[in-house]
């Protein structure tokens, strides 16, 4: 698989997901974090989209979303820190 297809298929895992997490929850709090989460996805925000999905049926939603983008940067990750480890 392509690099830009890796991506592509990563954002859209990520858009549905946090959609249809988004959608499920009341007004309120968690919803309005979700909604800062989908529209800044830093690590401090994902991290409580994954603290706010505990125990919640969508939470594998989420995972399985992170997951793809991992595997879209694992490449880059493990090249650098090799680079890293060499120098």
């Amino acid at each position: 698989m392509e690099k830009a297809d890796q991506i592509r298929i990563a954002a859209h895992a990520w858009d549905y997901a946090i959609t249809l997490c988004i959608r499920t929850l009341p007004q309120g709090p968690e919803c309005e974090a979700l909604i800062a989460c989908d529209q800044r996805p830093t690590i401090s925000n994902i991290r409580a989209a994954l603290a706010i999905g505990r125990g919640r049926p969508w939470l594998a939603l989420i995972e399985a979303a992170l997951i793809e983008i991992a595997l879209a940067a694992i490449d880059d990750v493990l090249h650098e820190a090799d680079r890293d480890h060499r120098d």
